[in-house]
């Protein structure tokens, strides 16, 4: 945690200035900020707690260092300004409290009882310098306070006045272990892997301070090594009636899928307006008969106002829910031309690794001479069911969509699995209509495999 220094600390703080260096290096310090306020914040810009039942908990500094950003559960976010304190650091706006030292934290909501928070990422300790060594480090450390900028960071700072002849860090995690019980603390215990979409909102929430940044919507992948059953070359056949196109069962699928906030923290800071984008899109890229064409993209942008939720339920919470509107269409004009408008309600299930996300929607009508799919629905259905699982590293999710009058829709399995940080293999399964927009009224089969970029879970 970054600990707030006056200009004027005198070099009788050196004592203390050196146990807050060793006890967390590699932290932002600022010169000049309001005494005695010590901020939580880690070397990667962001500190994550554990709160109660194993809630996270996510927090850092403003741009501006004078207020700490909390992202809660709920996914609600605070801007709690510093306040003053003799010890550990404190932020509250009358409401809502963060107080706390070290890695031991409370949360003071507003009407809720307070939350103990424990620092789940919490930094190395380190050994302070002894004997005439400490001496020289302390006029060392007060002299570089004054001479170097207020961006350095104290891992800087102490890098600078550290012996040559400095003990390494142990090589190993084991030799860390053995390290921490030989000093008469126990190691770590690992974090419990959750599912969860708790921590994907409060992850969305700390990027929303970057006015630049975009955020995952659905799932974004590439699908190279995918084949389905029947291709659908009728609508082509009757918009391209001398050429009749050879469509390749082989192709690629694509989605790509953002969301960035238009308004945040409406009616008391419980709701926001969000804007999202999805694009899907198959592409031929092995039928070099016709230049590989994209066969279908279909262009869903969507609004809505999201309530963040905390509601509980059978040992599990409702995050959010979603009240929206959104069109998709495909962008053609004549025989291939497919849309439509809907206004949908949504909400978002969560109890441990399990997540449930049900919608449901109303079609807008339409000008009958202006409906290129009157019978949309039928084939669509009126809702749509995702269930997501996280097993291990794993990310299994099932979809159902279905029209109970019709005994039409689909059904699609997914399974996700990390290769390289973000970037995670990927296998989709699906059976039913509406993969596509030219393909709602033709039903398809489709299994393949390729590269996901974030999924349902963080």
């Amino acid at each position: 945690m970054p600990i707030l220094l006056p200009a004027t600390c005198a070099r009788h703080c050196a004592a203390a200035l050196l146990l807050s260096l060793a006890m967390f290096p590699g932290l932002v310090m600022a010169v000049d900020a309001p005494a005695a306020a010590v901020a939580p914040v880690a070397p990667d810009g962001e500190l994550r707690y554990r709160c109660g039942a194993d809630q996270p908990l996510v927090v850092r500094l403003a741009a501006d260092r004078a207020q700490l950003i909390v992202a809660l559960p709920s996914g609600q976010v605070l801007e709690l300004p510093a306040q003053s304190t003799h010890s550990g650091f404190a932020y509250g706006d009358g409401q809502h409290v963060f107080t706390g030292q070290r890695d031991m934290a409370s949360l003071q909501l507003q009407g809720q009882p307070p939350l103990v928070c424990v620092l789940a990422n919490a930094p190395a300790v380190a050994a302070a310098p002894s004997g005439s060594n400490a001496d020289a480090t302390d006029l060392c450390l007060l002299e570089r306070l004054r001479s170097m900028p207020p961006t350095a960071t104290l891992a800087e700072v102490r890098k600078s006045c550290q012996p040559s002849d400095a003990i390494a860090a142990p090589a190993t995690p084991g030799q860390a272990a053995d390290s921490a019980v030989a000093a008469g603390s126990a190691p770590p215990e690992p974090e419990p892997a959750v599912a969860s979409t708790s921590s994907r909102l409060a992850g969305e929430w700390a990027a929303y301070d970057n006015p630049y940044a975009l955020t995952m919507n659905r799932p974004s992948y590439l699908i190279l090594g995918r084949q389905y059953t029947t291709p659908n070359a009728a609508p082509f056949a009757a918009a391209f009636p001398d050429i009749s196109p050879a469509l390749d069962r082989n192709e690629a699928k694509f989605q790509i899928s953002l969301k960035a906030p238009l308004a945040l923290n409406l009616f008391d800071g419980r709701a926001d307006v969000i804007a999202g984008y999805t694009n899907r899109s198959f592409w031929q890229v092995f039928n070099k008969d016709i230049s590989s064409p994209f066969r279908e993209t279909n262009h869903e942008p969507a609004v809505w106002l999201r309530w963040r939720s905390d509601y509980s339920l059978l040992g599990g919470r409702f995050r959010v829910f979603n009240l929206g509107f959104n069109h998709q269409s495909n962008g053609q004009a004549g025989p291939l031309s497919r849309s439509w408008n809907r206004v949908f309600l949504e909400t978002l299930y969560e109890r441990g690794p399990f997540a449930v996300n049900a919608r449901v929607w109303q079609r807008l009508r339409e000008d009958a001479t202006k409906d290129d799919n009157p019978d949309i629905t039928d084939f669509m259905g009126r809702f749509e069911l995702t269930g997501i699982y996280r097993l291990g590293e794993s990310e299994f999710s099932a979809l159902w969509r279905r029209n109970f009058s019709t005994r039409k829709g689909a059904y699609q399995l997914d399974w996700s699995y990390p290769l390289y940080k973000n970037l995670r293999g990927y296998v989709q399964w699906f059976d039913g209509y509406g993969e596509s927009l030219i393909d709602y009224n033709h039903r398809t089969r489709t299994l393949g495999i390729g590269i996901q970029l974030g999924g349902w879970l963080l």
